[in-house]
């Protein structure tokens, strides 16, 4: 069973029995050091006691000290109890009083003679500390004869002396305060009045809005902060000026990421400066002044999206459109596009540009060389609707180019086609559209040699005197009478408003070309009948004909629409024979194998997957040529 002593106070029994009579001293020699008088422990465990020490080093000293040391364990090393009944638990004595006083000329002999030296009656420490409290060497708080308590200082001179942070936790929320704390220069705190008393400082509100006391102080805040306003509408709302510390007086607004600088820093200018690279503006910018200027001597340059969209140069005053380097007071690098300009009617001037892109003005004086305003003017000035042309001399006129909104006319004001011209028309060539893709219903031109016989072309003179509208010239003319090829082709003949005939001679090209490739066919079959005539041997010489050499007769039928039959004769010599049929351009289109040897044969050739037109083929032996004949398919 271990024994527990327990201490009630730091001044051990003593305060329990004031006036209680001293049972016996205990006298322990001073030898110059620090001494102990008494210990108690528990006879299991001899590193766990408490000791009360004489804790000077000066001999004919005494002062008593209350040791406790216990490294059996982690708990507590020393611990104060005072306890009583519950039926005591009243009164304003305190349970445990820790005291110090001053006592002069005790009374050692008490109660002889007197009271004990710890009664009732003494005086107050007036100048030294009377408490203390340490960490080893480091003294964490100090409490004054006067009151005060210091938290890491040793001479507070307030109630409550911190040097170091102070943390208040889980206060209580109020609503209507009486007082607010604040700190003087020196660091005091102290209780200002927030209602009542005072004089009014308008210069902050109070918790519920009204007109707070004097505090020696123009800012508090709750929620928003008004300076020079008792109704602040914003976070922080300022009735008057405000002076920054850049330049003469700019303030200074900054970032992480960079800084502004707004104010005037000069007699001459209100500046704005930063050190970002750009500048940017999320609203219009409106100058009230009405002017935008560079500074100094700069270009002035109006971007978007990083690209230099016009430029004004400050040595001229010249100003650029996708260009920086402007030549002209105005000068463009693009399309130019005038819109909703009012109307006219005898301008003296019309605009142009010359060879290098200036713009000039060209006198509008038919008299003074300039531009007939008939080619321009809309109603109700008389116009010829005439695009104008540049004269040798530079100036305008009107050209023979007609144009009434639908058709163009050169030559004529009175175009029924999408062009028409009055006169020759002399051209390095003609391209017409043709692609298949915007053509339908595509059909063969059915008997073309018999349509060209029925044209009957003309020798003709034009009618110069009689239609003067017309450019007619006097010379021999070589054509066709529209009326007549209306009977045979109507296709490629025209007849406009006023009954006047006109044809598409380039549509008689395509009907020549299928009647030459008719006539052709024609001719070959006649040369094929001719030479099968002239050669055509005796039933004798035709079978030693094909007895004595390798040869091939002309297809039959020729032409032919279905099929068509080669008679052939190859040696039995011949390792390898065929015949290879080509088209006109002499592409191969198929190649027959010739098996047979030493006796006629016959090879017969399909038109399967062969247009319409004229084909050859050849007969080739051991790589030799033995010849080549033509044949029509329909």
């Amino acid at each position: 069973m271990r024994l527990k002593i327990i201490l009630f106070g730091f001044c051990f029994s003593l305060t329990n029995f004031i006036f209680a009579q001293v049972p016996h001293n205990v006298n322990v020699p001073s030898n110059g050091t620090a001494e102990r008088v008494a210990r108690f422990k528990v006879q299991d465990e001899a590193r766990d006691f408490l000791e009360i020490t004489n804790s000077t080093n000066h001999a004919g000293k005494f002062i008593p000290s209350i040791w406790a040391h216990q490294e059996s364990d982690n708990r507590y090393v020393l611990r104060h109890f005072a306890s009583t009944k519950s039926s005591y638990d009243t009164g304003t004595l305190p349970l445990m009083m820790f005291r110090a006083e001053l006592r002069n000329g005790i009374n050692l002999n008490a109660p002889s003679g007197g009271t004990f030296p710890w009664g009732t009656s003494a005086s107050n420490v007036v100048n030294r500390p009377v408490f203390g409290w340490e960490n080893g060497n480091s003294r964490l708080m100090t409490l004054r004869a006067n009151g005060n308590l210091g938290v890491g200082t040793s001479t507070p001179s307030a109630r409550l002396h911190t040097n170091g942070t102070l943390r208040f936790q889980n206060l209580p929320n109020g609503n209507s305060p009486t007082y607010m704390l604040g700190t003087d220069a020196s660091g005091n705190v102290k209780e200002y009045p927030v209602s009542g008393g005072g004089s009014s400082d308008s210069d902050w509100l109070k918790t519920t809005g009204g007109t707070p006391t004097s505090v020696n102080d123009n800012i508090y805040t709750n929620g928003r902060v008004g300076i020079g306003t008792t109704n602040p509408q914003e976070t922080l709302h300022l009735n008057g000026s405000i002076r920054g510390n850049v330049g003469t007086g700019a303030l200074r607004v900054k970032s992480s990421t960079g800084y502004l600088d707004l104010g005037s820093q000069n007699t001459s200018w209100a500046h704005i400066y930063t050190d970002r690279p750009r500048v940017i503006f999320n609203k219009p910018v409106y100058a009230i002044g009405g002017n935008f200027s560079a500074y100094s001597n700069s270009n002035l340059y109006l971007q978007t999206n990083g690209t230099t969209r016009i430029t004004a140069l400050s040595s001229n005053g010249n100003v650029g459109i996708g260009t920086t380097a402007p030549t002209a007071k105005f000068h463009n690098v693009g399309t130019v596009r005038l819109q909703d300009l009012p109307n006219g009617k005898k301008p003296n001037y019309i605009l142009g540009t010359d060879l290098n892109g200036y713009v000039r003005e060209y006198s509008s004086s038919v008299v003074g060389g300039g531009i007939s305003l008939q080619c321009l003017l809309p109603s109700p000035e008389t116009a010829t609707n005439r695009l104008t042309k540049v004269l040798p001399s530079g100036n305008l006129t009107c050209s023979q180019v007609f144009d009434n909104g639908t058709n163009v006319g050169i030559g004529t004001t009175s175009p029924i086609h999408k062009l028409s011209v009055n006169g020759n028309v002399h051209s390095m060539s003609n391209i017409f559209i043709s692609d298949k893709k915007f053509k339908k219903n595509i059909t063969e031109i059915k008997s073309p040699l018999a349509t060209v016989l029925k044209l009957n072309g003309k020798k003709y003179d034009w009618k110069v005197g009689e239609f003067e509208q017309y450019d007619f010239t006097n010379r021999k003319q070589i054509g066709f009478i529209a009326q007549e090829v209306k009977e045979i082709i109507p296709e490629i003949v025209y007849v406009d408003k006023n009954n006047e005939h006109s044809m598409n001679y380039t549509a008689i090209i395509p009907l020549l070309v299928e009647a030459i490739k008719e006539q052709q066919n024609q001719i070959t079959l006649l040369q094929n009948k001719l030479t099968d005539v002239k050669k055509a041997p005796s039933v004798n010489e035709k079978e030693t004909l094909f007895d004595a050499k390798t040869s091939f007769s002309t297809n039959y039928p020729n032409p032919f629409s279905s099929t068509t039959t080669v008679d052939y004769f190859i040696m039995k010599k011949v390792k390898a024979a065929k015949i290879i049929i080509y088209d006109s351009n002499g592409s191969t289109i198929n190649t027959h194998k010739l098996d047979d040897r030493g006796k006629k044969s016959q090879l017969v050739i399909r038109k399967n997957g062969l247009e319409t037109g004229i084909y050859f083929y050849t007969l080739i032996a051991d790589d030799i040529v033995i010849g080549t004949k033509k044949m029509i398919v329909k």
